[in-house]
């Protein structure tokens, strides 16, 4: 309620986090201040979470349309008029990713991850090695990260079914159950519908146990993502060859929770004195 009437909001995650109109006015002047603020702080790259969802246009999907590329398009000038380089953060069709890279300074590879486990369980590199062959090398190459795994990267076009992904939807299917399988069910109590997920095209699971806790397949699947072209980046859990912490899980109910572990100083140190660590 506000001003003594219901208004009605768009929230496109959870009711703490209110969309704004990015078309407004007063929206693009407060957008701008950030960016001045960041600027003048000496910051040298702007990252855009989600902004496949940034602008909402009537009669369509709402997502990455071309008014998203032409605000992509917006906050990559305002940046570097004021010496800034773009990141752009999105989960999205892999040509999308492919479109996107060419307008910004940095995307996230978030194929990558998906692919890497398809080749390491089922031997079969031919999917990995097309996609890099056509990838984007101006990327932040990762294998996991504070989410989960990405399958919609790798998959069909959402919006097109006719458009075929870097894997075919049977290919999609085993390495989610792969997944659930090898982690011993822990991804699939965190995945989907079974826990307050945001989104369900999302595989939760630490990578180490997505990959059956095998020391030597992840020791392959860190240097393909090291060797990768692009600048690596190593989540913590995955530093530390982490587990899923279904306890952490089980207590606050977030499928994300379960690849958050909260590491004490011992922790850490157990996690530095193994050999694949």
């Amino acid at each position: 309620v506000l001003g003594g009437r219901r208004r009605l909001v768009w929230t496109t995650f959870t009711p703490a986090q209110v969309d704004v109109d990015v078309r407004n006015k007063t929206t693009r002047d407060y957008l701008l201040r950030i960016l001045d603020t960041l600027a003048s702080a000496g910051t040298t790259l702007v990252r855009l979470d989600a902004v496949g969802y940034a602008v909402k246009t009537r009669g369509s999907t709402g997502f990455m349309t071309e008014d998203t590329f032409a605000f992509i398009d917006e906050m990559t000038a305002w940046s570097r008029e004021r010496g800034m380089e773009v990141l752009v953060e999105v989960h999205s069709y892999f040509e999308s990713q492919i479109a996107i890279a060419s307008r910004v300074d940095l995307v996230y590879d978030f194929a990558l991850p998906p692919l890497v486990l398809h080749a390491l369980m089922t031997s079969d590199g031919e999917p990995l090695r097309r996609w890099l062959e056509i990838r984007p090398v101006n990327a932040v190459t990762v294998l996991d990260t504070h989410d989960g795994i990405g399958v919609i990267d790798v998959g069909a076009d959402a919006n097109d079914r006719s458009r075929a992904g870097l894997l075919t939807p049977e290919q999609v299917d085993a390495l989610v159950e792969g997944i659930h399988a090898r982690s011993g069910g822990g991804s699939r109590l965190a995945t989907g519908a079974a826990a307050s997920n945001l989104d369900l095209y999302q595989v939760n699971c630490a990578f180490y146990d997505a990959l059956g806790r095998d020391d030597a397949r992840y020791l392959m699947a860190r240097a393909l993502q090291l060797f990768t072209p692009g600048i690596p980046q190593v989540y913590y859990v995955g530093l530390l060859a982490g587990h899923n912490d279904v306890e952490l899980l089980q207590r606050t109910g977030v499928g994300r929770d379960v690849n958050r572990h909260y590491y004490s100083a011992d922790e850490v140190e157990q996690a530095l004195a193994r050999d694949v660590v």
